[in-house]
């Protein structure tokens, strides 16, 4: 994506590249340098790196930058990293949904499921709590967990296709994590003896998970409003810029409480 000589955005498609070997930070990095190189891309040419959350695209950004712009510092290579936000919002959604470890447990399932032991997919899948050993009496609380699903897939349609923006950023995660702070305290208050108590533990855990997964990328230096743009925040620049420039927020998020 480019801003063009007419002033507007523009993205297209430039170039698709197969990584040879592990998808490794660096294995990416080396293929994404040769193709800038191609289109004789220099490093006071590159803005920012819009990438799933990853560790290895993490890596990857790293390796270009450091060939590309040795002048940077490490702060400001991981400022040039942005996340994507539907990423987070369907990571928040899987842990709001499966608990804690739920990409593990994700990962035991899609390998059982390539090698065709339905048995032992069955099996996994019961451990997921509730929603793994579901009858008739489960009803009330599965209508509790969908109209909390109707929070993220609302948080995912604004983040998806050409209308979104980096603007859209600070406004969604604090809306998603104020729907899941409403529903982690309705079932913090819920009495530990109901006789559904395995169910309720299990929603509580999967509540807490799901703020945790946000938190990790929305910290409480964000969260806290008289500190809305610190100076040692690790967040890049570009999310704060965004919210200054949209003509329709300008300053009114920095400025609430």
């Amino acid at each position: 994506m480019w801003i063009g000589t007419a002033g507007k955005r523009q993205t297209t498609v430039l170039g698709i590249r197969r990584v040879y070997g592990e998808h490794t930070g660096e294995n990416i990095g080396s293929v994404i340098l040769e193709w800038l190189r191609e289109y004789d891309v220099g490093g006071d040419q590159i803005g920012y790196f819009m990438l799933d959350n990853a560790s290895s695209n993490d890596t990857a950004v790293e390796f270009i930058l450091k060939e590309l712009c040795p002048w940077m510092t490490p702060k400001q290579r991981r400022h040039r990293r942005l996340r994507c936000l539907g990423h987070i919002i369907n990571l928040c959604c899987q842990a709001f949904l499966m608990g804690r470890d739920c990409e593990r447990y994700l990962a035991k399932l899609e390998k059982h499921y390539q090698r065709g032991d339905y048995a032992k997919v069955e099996e996994l899948w019961k451990r997921f709590g509730c929603l793994g050993r579901l009858h008739n009496l489960h009803w009330f609380e599965l209508e509790k967990i969908e109209l909390a699903l109707k929070d993220f897939y609302a948080a995912t349609l604004l983040s998806e296709g050409k209308k979104t923006s980096l603007a859209d950023w600070f406004s969604t995660l604090d809306c998603l994590l104020r729907e899941i702070n409403e529903t982690k305290n309705h079932y913090d208050t819920i009495d530990t003896e109901d006789d559904n108590n395995f169910t309720w533990k299990y929603l509580q855990g999967c509540a807490h998970a799901a703020w945790s997964k946000c938190e990790e990328y929305y910290s409480n230096q964000q969260l806290n409003w008289q500190n809305r743009f610190p100076e040692d925040t690790d967040l890049p620049p570009a999310y704060y810029a965004a919210q200054i420039l949209d003509p329709y927020r300008k300053w009114a998020w920095f400025r609430q409480e």
